[in-house]
């Protein structure tokens, strides 16, 4: 955070949001767009994703420093995992994943980011389901 110089902007919105003025020109940086907050949270639109002050997470980090979301999730998953299987010579997905806030709900989400060696998402489109009605 010490090499962090907040523009104009920062500094504004830093007031707005009782955010640190530094945090918020990372949030200014990371995010696709600002959508408004409260003091300390940023609601923000990030790598297409909704999400509070673009994803920086400054709780899991040492004093004076935030974690920011890997710029591409799943090339960070397959490089995780491509170390992982040449250090234990084992077979092994890696999810990269993150926590997030639900409008309207208490507590948090666990949501994966990117993904290596499993798929994510499995289609079921044409098969049936538990009351033996198609699936589209």
């Amino acid at each position: 955070m010490k090499k962090i110089i907040p523009s104009e902007k920062a500094i504004e919105l830093s007031g707005k949001f009782e955010n640190d003025p530094r945090k918020m020109e990372l949030i200014i940086r990371e995010s696709d767009e600002i959508l408004g907050g409260i003091p300390g949270v940023v609601v923000t639109i990030t790598k297409g994703v909704l999400s509070p002050s673009a994803g920086i997470d400054n709780s899991n980090a040492p004093e004076g420093q935030v974690v920011l979301l890997p710029e591409d999730p799943k090339k960070s998953a397959g490089r995780i995992r491509e170390k992982l299987i040449k250090k234990y010579k084992c077979n092994i997905a890696v999810i990269v994943g993150d926590s997030r806030t639900q409008p309207l709900r208490l507590g948090c989400v666990g949501i994966a980011l990117g993904c290596a060696g499993i798929e994510p998402v499995e289609d079921i489109r044409g098969r049936k389901d538990l009351f033996w009605k198609n699936r589209f």
